[in-house]
């Protein structure tokens, strides 16, 4: 879906950036959450949208409420 472009790309920038302050790799997270690496690349380029299990998943791996991955996503 076209109309969300700028908010998915804003949540893999958080993403990214979070992940990288904990000093972990797109392997490890994929991992832990039981998901594929190429989901995280891909949703960390902005260019795939994950739903909320993975969102949920995401944020206890990484020991952060999940709304701290949509902060400046409007």
């Amino acid at each position: 879906m076209k109309k969300y472009d700028n908010e998915v790309k804003a949540f893999g920038k958080n993403l990214k950036q979070i992940r990288n302050k904990k000093g972990m790799s797109q392997q490890e997270l994929a991992d832990m959450c039981d998901i594929e690496r190429s989901t995280i690349v891909r949703v960390e380029a902005g260019t795939y949208g994950v739903g909320l299990h993975v969102i949920f998943a995401i944020a206890e791996v990484l020991e952060i409420d999940a709304k701290t991955l949509f902060e400046n996503v409007n």
